[in-house]
């Protein structure tokens, strides 16, 4: 009967020798497909079964988080997914289980398991990865835990790299380090040790920070002053508020036009209803005279905490870098605030700045990028709000973008 079907359905049914029509043929073979497995018979194993899998005490994720989940697994965002993981595990919470296999095939990496991922997938990961026979994620349990510690470099990479290792070691060492050495570094290497201080700074390095801004030859250290007086408006404002509100009255911000656009700008512009204003260069030069180590408006700029901006017009953020946009200084303004948002830590200034941002497809750079400092000083909230709001909102239309 199989040779005769077989025949049939090679020679085909057009054929005058075959005996079959097209409905014979298709019925025959359909029973004789149901015969042969009505005789198959499944293999039997003696292993016994696995056990069940752990119970997880991490609370499930909302339904919203699975959303956006799903939504980074299928874009090419990849430094952003990493900081969604990351600010996720940060709220103790877990995905729900069935999640649990494309996480942990969207990380495979020869370079180990980076932490938030290990935290995140938890006691159900761990039980997949040790399941028997062509288990695809056997590699969970075998590889490394990557836990993302800074970079250390010893000596031979300089004295400023003998001072990193130091710093990050037993900062009371280092600082007995720089007490030693400063008088005897040269000026690129103290610039090198004063970024390490800013890339962490705290109020510990507040005495270090004063007594050079007093004992430094304004003219001799003119650019090695500008990173102190910034650092000292960073954790001590108060010691430089007369200047920074000097710095602010020179910046005005007015709404013009039928629509009340805002613009910020400083106040000898001619922006401001096509009045300019040049008497007002001189509280520049009375600056000028006071402050000898700054060379460029944006040194003076910069010291302003963000908050004062605030407070100035009581305004927010989004009418603040608007307003920088329209004036004729915007590439003064905003690079220096993107900078002091991610210095001070500031979340609602660095959340306005990311709305007017696409985010980065490119992994090269990106842990040393603005946005991904930018998206650091979020908490997983206020980046649950930048998904929905703009980034994953296609009706939203971003009207002008920042660097």
């Amino acid at each position: 009967m199989a040779n005769s079907l077989t025949q049939a359905a090679v020679t085909g049914t057009f054929n005058s020798s075959n005996p079959f029509s097209d409905k014979d043929l298709l019925q025959n073979l359909g029973i004789r497909g149901m015969q042969r497995l009505a005789g198959f018979i499944p293999l039997k194993s003696d292993d016994e079964l696995s056990e069940a899998a752990p119970i997880d005490d991490k609370p499930l994720c909302s339904a919203r988080t699975v959303k956006q989940f799903l939504w980074l697994i299928e874009q090419n965002f990849h430094g952003l997914r990493a900081m969604w993981l990351q600010k996720f595990t940060e709220t103790e919470q877990r995905l729900p289980d069935e999640y649990l296999p494309t996480l942990m095939d969207k990380h495979r990496s020869r370079f180990g398991i980076p932490y938030y991922i290990h935290a995140n997938v938890g006691k159900r990961a761990m039980w997949l990865a040790d399941l028997p026979d062509n288990n695809p994620w056997r590699w969970f349990s075998q590889s490394r835990v990557n836990d993302a510690k800074p970079t250390r470099f010893g000596p031979r990479f300089g004295r400023h790299a003998e001072y990193r290792e130091l710093r990050y070691e037993n900062p009371q060492e280092a600082q007995a380090w720089l007490d030693k050495n400063w008088r005897l570094l040269a000026t690129n290497d103290r610039l090198n040790i004063l970024n390490m201080i800013r890339a962490n700074l705290g109020q510990d390095d507040l005495p270090f920070l004063q007594k050079q801004a007093e004992s430094l030859n304004e003219l001799q250290a003119g650019e090695i002053l500008q990173e102190i007086w910034y650092m000292l408006s960073l954790i001590a404002p108060e010691l430089i508020e007369d200047t920074v509100q000097e710095i602010i009255d020179f910046v005005h911000l007015d709404f013009i036009g039928k629509h009340q656009a805002p613009v910020l700008d400083l106040r000898w512009s001619n922006v401001f209803l096509g009045n300019p204003q040049h008497v007002e260069q001189g509280i520049i030069r009375r600056l000028a005279a006071k402050e000898l180590w700054w060379e460029t408006l944006t040194q003076l700029i910069r010291l302003v905490p963000l908050n004062k901006w605030l407070e100035k017009w009581d305004s927010d953020v989004e009418t603040l870098l608007s307003g920088a946009r329209h004036g004729l200084q915007a590439d003064l303004f905003i690079p220096v605030w993107i900078q002091r948002a991610i210095d001070e830590s500031h979340e609602i200034f660095a959340l306005g700045i990311l709305r007017h941002q696409k985010p980065q497809i490119n992994r090269f750079g990106w842990h040393v990028s603005h946005q991904s400092k930018l998206l650091e000083r979020l908490s997983f909230e206020n980046i649950q709000i930048l998904l929905e709001e703009t980034w994953m909102n296609p009706e939203k239309e971003i009207s002008w973008q920042m660097p």
